[in-house]
């Protein structure tokens, strides 16, 4: 399906969208609800499995899978999905000690990651196999609309000077420079090198250098694009990179994929399914509280007006597989 958007029409796809926005607001689904939410995510899961199999089970190479023993439950992370609080989960509850630091980062999880090493023959319906790994452990991830990911990461980038630093040399860098780069080598190089001199503080300045100001969202869709056609890793980080890639999902087999869009209504069937119940609330008090974190259909569609129709177009294209396995529709905005 294809959502396009012409002087702020919706077609269905997007009154579906608000109506679960709605819902989200509302109390958490009761016990004689899950059923129904059953039934949706089994047949997801169904879906899931047609695509794959249609498609041959292609493979991208990934692993990111965290294995814990306590719960017996294999996460694949999916970043800007809940992904933060759910890593926060697994270091509170299985390393304490970590918590009580402060150590909230990915390294405190990772003595947890399947690795390609550890794989064992196939079996159990799996295509992949870990020696760690009990056939029992229930492997789940949490999706969300690709473009929603792509501009919650920008707009988190842009706005906050930490992540503004800490991301300098994996795109920011790259995006401003092939948007704005001045001819003349010599005052480029200068320029440069006061540039990264910037993006350790990046304050606001009033300076010449035109390199000064974090990237528009045209200049960081811009860069992806023409670092994707010089077939540079950079261009697909895992904070935008689609989910079916990043979770390998038909070679990892996931038992169970809910949508954030609508997880208020599926995280209790989840948890019941992991056999964790007893945390629904952990996750309820942590759910898109934040006005900052929650970027709606709006937010994506004004961004999206931004750029021209062939790199919409691009970027879709990118996100089809993303779109067709998890049910989401692309964006293309027509004024």
């Amino acid at each position: 399906y294809q959502r396009r958007v012409r002087g702020g029409a919706r077609d269905r796809i997007q009154e579906e969208n608000e109506l679960a926005e709605e819902a989200r607001d509302q109390t958490p689904v009761a016990a004689d609800q899950i059923a129904s939410v059953a039934e949706t995510i089994e047949a997801r899961m169904q879906h899931i499995g047609e695509v794959c199999k249609e498609r041959r089970n292609p493979s991208f190479n990934s692993f990111h899978m965290f294995y814990f023993k306590e719960f017996q439950v294999t996460w694949v992370p999916v970043y800007k999905a809940s992904s933060t609080n759910w890593k926060r989960f697994f270091i509170d509850k299985v390393h304490p000690d970590k918590a009580a630091k402060g150590d909230y980062g990915i390294g405190a999880v990772w003595g947890h990651v399947l690795k390609a090493g550890e794989k064992r023959r196939a079996g159990g319906g799996r295509l992949r196999t870990f020696a760690r790994e009990p056939r029992e452990s229930t492997r789940f991830s949490i999706v969300r609309h690709p473009l929603s990911r792509l501009v919650s990461h920008y707009r988190k980038t842009v706005t906050t000077k930490n992540e503004l630093t800490a991301l300098r040399d994996f795109w920011v860098r790259h995006a401003i420079v092939h948007a704005r780069r001045v001819p003349d080598n010599e005052q480029h190089s200068a320029y440069d090198k006061e540039l990264s001199q910037w993006l350790l503080s990046p304050d606001p300045v009033d300076s010449e250098n035109p390199y000064l100001s974090p990237p528009t969202f045209l200049e960081f869709v811009s860069w992806i694009l023409a670092a994707r056609a010089k077939k540079d890793p950079k261009a697909m980080n895992d904070h935008w990179k689609p989910a079916s890639e990043w979770t390998d999902i038909c070679q990892n087999n996931l038992d169970i994929v809910i949508k954030l869009e609508n997880e208020r209504e599926e995280l209790p069937y989840l948890l019941e399914r992991l056999g964790m119940s007893e945390h629904l609330e952990y996750f309820l008090g942590k759910h898109n509280t934040s006005g900052d974190k929650e970027v709606r259909d709006t937010e994506v569609e004004g961004h999206m007006r931004l750029l021209g129709e062939n790199q919409q177009r691009e970027l879709n294209r990118i996100y089809e597989l993303d779109y067709v396995m998890f049910g989401y529709s692309s964006v293309l905005v027509l004024d």
